[in-house]
């Protein structure tokens, strides 16, 4: 059955089978989808999230958006609200590979995104050094996480945390990436 135009119904709807949305936009929205244990969907506020709740996200970064990320930020995770700072526990890329990756100063970069574009030993919070350089099949990367994620006790304070490369990659050399990112929120009040 195919609807054309728009059907607003007042009643509640139940689906047996997956429900799958398409074209979502990216958004720096900070709410999340939840579902309860009866299949409820709802939205909750990312800000109401318990401390110490271990936290993942997944971000597909398209190849025009790979092309451009020395210059242009991707969100991986939105702000976590006031006196809340994500503190990462791993980051996981599994990489599409369409061709040859040539720029061995090309690296991946997690930041926090008052802090963009990150830069390795000064404020990257995740780090994968000379991105696909030398690979030459799909790959599954894990960035290494620093010791120091901060140069001050209060600025990484409600910061989202970004992706950026500090150099551009060889064009369309790659045609995604998905970014599993895991974290834990912590309240600093």
């Amino acid at each position: 059955m195919k609807w054309i135009g728009q059907h607003i119904f007042d009643f509640i709807s139940r689906f047996r089978n997956d429900v799958y949305l398409e074209d979502l936009p990216v958004t720096t929205e900070s709410n999340m989808v939840v579902v309860a244990s009866n299949g409820k969907i709802s939205k909750r506020s990312t800000s109401t999230l318990s401390t110490g709740s271990t936290l993942q996200t997944k971000t597909e970064i398209t190849q025009a958006q790979l092309n451009s990320m020395h210059t242009t930020g991707i969100v991986i995770a939105t702000a976590p609200g006031a006196n809340k700072v994500i503190i990462p526990t791993s980051c996981v890329l599994f990489v599409d590979r369409a061709s040859a990756q040539l720029n061995s100063s090309a690296d991946f970069n997690l930041s926090y995104a008052n802090v963009m574009p990150a830069v390795y030993a000064t404020s990257s919070i995740g780090h994968v050094r000379r991105f696909m350089g030398g690979i030459t099949t799909d790959a599954v990367l894990s960035a290494s996480l620093p010791y120091k994620i901060s140069h001050s006790l209060t600025s990484i304070a409600n910061q989202g945390v970004h992706a950026n490369f500090d150099a551009a990659i060889t064009s369309n050399s790659c045609n995604s990436v998905a970014v599993h990112f895991s974290y834990v929120i912590i309240d600093i009040t």
